[in-house]
């Protein structure tokens, strides 16, 4: 497991609390913890994780359009250099090529022939510095919401005022542990509702900083978003944090101590962002 340890990355260390090896060819998925050794190969169908000639295969589409620039670039300097023709006489030649390089395009795009071949997934689960600390530690924070289905967009002052667990559903297959919205209070808003909710969904990050998880991870990661994280650590990776906004219209629902995933569905919502403000 030491080759996806992220180290530390500043003063706040990040750290990979598991990973998740899911082969997309046999259907293989399994979640090894930090102790355990990731394999390189899938131990069902022993494909590899990084396929030969992989590179080589999804450029295949656009070798039509490589093989033509440079078949006419040559035959430009043949023509100016050795024959030192005025006209070219080869556009029959390039109309053809053309067609035949939209025709292979369009074979390969949209038919399964050629692919690179599946295999195994590797992805490390991040978890944050401060994604462990108490939702509590956030309560009174200004922050600025943009609601994301208006132009202009709507943009105004919050206030954490709480948070509220989820009870999700046993049924759901998208379930998620832990799982909590986080009741503002709009400054000065032309909301309906007094009070509103808001659940993280997924990030923007600092300009640089998904390349750089990126590289440390040695390709793709998995994460959670934590508006502890975008607010207690200024040096963080997170510039924004998306998701939706509830209109709590109903006063009774703030006096809930939990909130059914149901009841979520069923409140009016709409994108938005979150951002930290400059004035605490």
């Amino acid at each position: 497991m030491g080759m996806y340890s992220l180290g530390d990355t500043g003063r706040h260390p990040l750290s990979v609390t598991s990973v998740r090896f899911y082969c997309s060819n046999c259907k293989f998925d399994r979640t090894y913890q930090t102790e355990e050794e990731v394999p390189s190969r899938c131990p069902q169908c022993q494909a590899g994780s990084r396929p030969q000639y992989a590179w080589f295969r999804n450029k295949v589409p656009f070798l039509p359009a490589l093989v033509s620039l440079g078949l006419l670039s040559s035959l430009g300097l043949y023509d100016l250099s050795v024959t030192r023709a005025m006209e070219f006489p080869w556009p029959p030649y390039v109309i053809a090529l053309t067609i035949f390089g939209l025709a292979w395009m369009l074979t390969t795009l949209l038919l399964s022939w050629p692919r690179p071949l599946k295999g195994p997934q590797i992805i490390p689960n991040i978890r944050w510095s401060r994604q462990d600390s108490s939702p509590q530690d956030v309560v009174g924070f200004r922050i600025v919401v943009t609601l994301e289905g208006h132009y202009p967009r709507k943009t105004f002052t919050s206030r954490i005022e709480g948070y509220r667990p989820i009870v999700m559903d046993l049924e759901a297959d998208d379930a998620i542990e832990n799982d909590r919205v986080y009741v503002l209070k709009p400054e000065q808003s032309d909301l309906e509702a007094t009070s509103i909710f808001f659940h993280p969904e997924w990030v923007r990050f600092k300009r640089g900083a998904q390349r750089k998880l990126r590289k440390m991870c040695k390709g793709s990661f998995s994460f959670k978003p934590s508006i502890e994280e975008l607010l207690l650590n200024q040096e963080g990776p997170f510039r924004e944090i998306y998701g939706k906004i509830y209109k709590v219209q109903n006063p009774d629902t703030l006096t809930k101590h939990q909130i059914p995933w149901s009841l979520l569905d069923a409140m009016a919502s709409e994108y938005g962002r979150v951002g930290p403000s400059r004035g605490q």
